[in-house]
């Protein structure tokens, strides 16, 4: 039995194999921003556990979101100011979208109403939340 070592590198060559066309289910999981990504102060903060949690999933393979009640350019603005961008396979996507379903969702909220849009109220949907 040859013992391999699940480095950041070798996952990611693992995934770069997966053929074109060939349908594989990855899981998907989801963080908010505000208050779950950074702080809420009135100058945010990195929240450097819930980062190290988003890595994480990203080396397991799991397809990364990012969303914010705020938009989605101020989701990618936090994907950038945080180097996220050149560290994780991450998609933003906004929250709530009706194309997006996650198999995790992490928020600050319990229940994690993303903010209302010409009077309708956008949810995140997901099949688990974990409130951090």
């Amino acid at each position: 039995m040859n013992n391999i070592e699940f480095t950041e590198e070798n996952i990611r060559e693992y995934r770069g194999k997966i053929k074109p066309g060939r349908r594989v289910n990855v899981p998907k999981i989801a963080f908010d921003v505000d208050g779950t990504l950074i702080s809420t102060d009135k100058d945010p903060e990195p929240r450097l556990d819930v980062i190290m949690l988003l890595r994480a999933f990203d080396l397991m393979g799991w397809d990364v979101y990012v969303h914010s009640g705020g938009g989605v350019k101020y989701a990618e603005d936090w994907v950038r100011r945080l180097r996220l961008d050149e560290k994780v396979h991450i998609h933003i996507a906004p929250k709530g979208s009706p194309d997006h379903e996650y198999d995790i969702a992490v928020d600050d909220a319990i229940d994690p109403k993303v903010a209302t849009v010409q009077g309708v109220d956008y949810r995140v949907k997901a099949k688990y939340f974990i409130q951090v």
